[in-house]
């Protein structure tokens, strides 16, 4: 299996650029309409959705109103005057209503309620770096779930997900050598390996040396091959060259390994 692709852009103006585009919040959002938040929508669609919000609630309370004859245009309060010249036709239908002049009123007119990015780590660049940190700030006017979609879609742009190296940073006297991750069950199969070589081959006469492939089968390298009987699957000297070869791999891995450690770096092979 190959290195997955690399998450990120190279370099932070990209790493930037590319947030932006991700976010891409529509400039005439309306916050009771979530639709609306990732661009314009169709004016009879979106006329739809409005009327299954309580916006149409306001305009049959301002209706409700009038019809029992309360005050409007001459009304001394001169909110309530200006809220019922904004409503403009009471009497049309709500679509027709909202699509020519009642979106109007809900669309936002202030700063957007985006998590935007204050600042973000410039001392960067290349395909094996990254950003070691980003300064967001973030709205707490919209819902919870919407901030947490957002601050995802920033993290996609700028964190390594899963090449994330996090030992690289560590401040500990002795972390380990940074890798994507740490898989236990391999690293107990090689010192398996090694330990069953010292024992059964290093340092032995050449006539006295356990064959590869027992060593293989002492570490039970792969259960299902038989290395003393043909079997269906494979002859028996197929599975003696199998367990050989997995063997000696991995006793190189581990001896390589075991070189670090001792020197205090795990678990390190080059």
């Amino acid at each position: 299996m190959g290195i997955p692709p690399r998450p990120i852009a190279e370099n932070t103006d990209d790493v930037l650029e590319n947030i932006d585009e991700k976010l891409g919040y529509n400039p005439n959002l309306i916050k009771q309409i979530s639709e609306t938040y990732s661009g314009n929508l169709d004016p009879g669609a979106e006329a739809v959705l409005a009327e299954q919000t309580i916006y149409p609630l306001w305009r049959q309370f301002l209706q409700a109103y009038a019809e029992r004859g309360g005050q409007t245009a001459d009304h001394p309060d001169p909110k309530v005057r200006q809220t019922f010249k904004d409503f403009g036709d009471r009497n049309s239908n709500f679509q027709t209503w909202w699509r020519d002049e009642g979106r109007e009123l809900f669309i936002e007119t202030g700063e957007i309620p985006i998590i935007t990015v204050e600042s973000i780590d410039e001392d960067w660049q290349g395909e094996e770096d990254y950003p070691k940190h980003i300064t967001l700030r973030i709205p707490l006017t919209v819902p919870r779930a919407n901030i947490l979609k957002q601050f995802n879609d920033i993290l996609d742009q700028c964190h390594m997900g899963n090449l994330l190296y996090r030992h690289q940073h560590s401040t500990a006297e002795y972390s380990l050598h940074p890798r994507s991750k740490y898989i236990r069950p391999n690293f107990e199969r090689m010192l398996r390996v090694w330990l069953i070589a010292q024992s059964e081959r290093i340092g032995k006469p050449e006539d006295e040396q356990a064959p590869w492939w027992k060593v293989g089968h002492l570490a039970k390298l792969a259960e299902g091959v038989d290395p003393h009987n043909d079997t269906p699957a494979r002859s028996k000297e197929e599975s003696r060259r199998h367990l050989a070869k997995v063997a000696s791999d991995l006793y190189d891995q581990a001896d390589a390994i075991m070189h670090n450690a001792i020197r205090g770096e795990f678990p390190k092979e080059g």
